[in-house]
């Protein structure tokens, strides 16, 4: 156990060493940034590099994520540990296991006393036990302030759930069998990946609106399985990935594609940085992908040592951490 923390200290200040040189190269970098558009240089991006990697779990990795406000990061493994990280140190501060269905995805609550593992369960951080649990087979999302939870399952149909007492507020019809959700940022639509059928030449993605419940688009074109589904933090894109191999790039207002960016492989996840300017995918080749919003070009290929299942970026924009079937997580230092 000494080991172990002496071990976890020393890469704590590798970090700190490392995200110093990061912050160097992001500020001899900015005088590269063109003056009218919010996009990373090429030349910005190459200088992008794993500032270390760390232990994991011992199995494979399934979801990332960091808490709004920066404080806390998670991770799960498909044997349904959780371990909950303290980023000023990157030591592990709770540790538990949730043996439910796999978790692709987790969620912060927003009193940062609760994780959510995509999954319909609710644990709390602290003492690792349950607090609520939708049945069997349940997708879930929360809005960016913590009151809503979506949920999708077997019903062919959407609950959104109250997270201060755990009562359904509304049940949308949706007639369909959904895989992932998303909110909004401003929590007025939700968007449904429909995947009736994992081979269907033309798997959409529904937005819903959720004070009415009325389906207010519908957005076509996929060939595989979603298993991405992100909106900008600004509210204006909606980016969805696939098995297919392409991430296509939604404008939300018009319901316009706007961008088909061809990747190098099929997608676990995709994750769009804080300031909405760029997208990292998650890639089944060993890779993970960083592509520029504005004018759809990828900015540059990251390897790994096992498919890439999960991203996602730091709230302050300044670190992409990855997770890998080779049960490490990736974190990347990201010019800014």
């Amino acid at each position: 156990m000494t080991a172990q923390r002496n071990s976890i200290g020393m890469w704590a200040r590798r970090i700190v060493h490392l995200l110093a040189i990061v912050t160097l190269i992001a500020s001899q970098a900015l005088s590269a940034f063109a003056a009218d558009a919010p996009t990373i240089t090429v030349d910005a991006a190459a200088s992008i590099r794993c500032l270390t990697t760390l232990p994991g779990h011992g199995n494979t990795l399934l979801g990332l994520a960091f808490s709004q406000d920066g404080r806390l990061f998670g991770s799960s493994t498909l044997d349904g540990v959780v371990q909950v990280w303290d980023p000023s140190t990157w030591q592990v501060i709770h540790e538990f296991s949730a043996p439910s269905l796999p978790a692709w995805r987790l969620f912060f609550l927003a009193d940062n006393a609760r994780i959510s593992l995509g999954n319909g369960t609710v644990w709390n951080i602290a003492s690792g036990e349950l607090e609520h649990a939708l049945t069997r087979g349940h997708k879930v999302a929360f809005s960016s302030d913590g009151v809503w939870m979506a949920a999708h399952g077997e019903q062919l149909s959407m609950q959104l759930w109250r997270t201060a007492d755990w009562e359904i507020e509304r049940e949308i019809d949706t007639d369909c069998l959904g895989s992932f959700l998303a909110f909004s940022p401003d929590g007025q639509i939700l968007a449904l990946a429909v995947n009736d059928s994992p081979y269907d030449p033309d798997i959409a993605v529904t937005l819903w609106d959720v004070a009415t419940g009325n389906k207010r688009a519908t957005l076509r074109g996929h060939q595989d399985i979603v298993h991405g589904l992100a909106f900008s933090p600004d509210g204006r894109w909606l980016a969805v990935g696939s098995m297919d191999t392409t991430i296509r790039v939604w404008e939300v207002q018009t319901g316009q594609l706007v961008h088909t960016l061809q990747t190098g492989g099929g997608l676990f996840d995709i994750a769009f940085s804080p300031d909405s300017t760029m997208i990292a995918a998650a890639v089944d080749n060993r890779t993970a992908e960083l592509w520029d919003v504005a004018n759809g070009r990828r900015l540059i290929t990251l390897n790994h040592g096992g498919e890439v299942v999960s991203v996602a970026f730091s709230p302050d924009g300044t670190l992409l951490a990855s997770g890998a079937y080779d049960s490490k997580i990736y974190l990347w230092g990201i010019p800014h």
